[in-house]
Formats: structure tokens, sequence, C-alpha cells
């Protein structure tokens, strides 16, 4: 999740995105991936 913070702080929409969606890929029962799952949260 710093990664994909770290890119919205940089205006880098695509590679929040990327982080976004390995997270919930290759961590869906993770703490941060339920966090940005959560409604209103992407």
């Amino acid at each position: 999740m710093l990664g994909r913070n770290i890119e919205l702080q940089l205006g880098n929409a695509d590679g929040a995105r990327d982080y976004t969606r390995r997270l919930l890929q290759d961590f869906p029962s993770s703490q941060q991936a339920r966090m940005l799952d959560a409604p209103g949260t992407s």
C-alpha cells in the first residue's frame, strides 16, 4: 500500500492502479487489500 500511496502523491494514477491491482490479486486476504476493497477507498 505504501507504493500505491507514493504513486498517488506523485500524481501517477496508472502506477497507483497497478499497485492496487497487484495487491488485490496477490494478497486478497491481507488487511491492506480489504481496506482498498472497501467502498469509497479506490
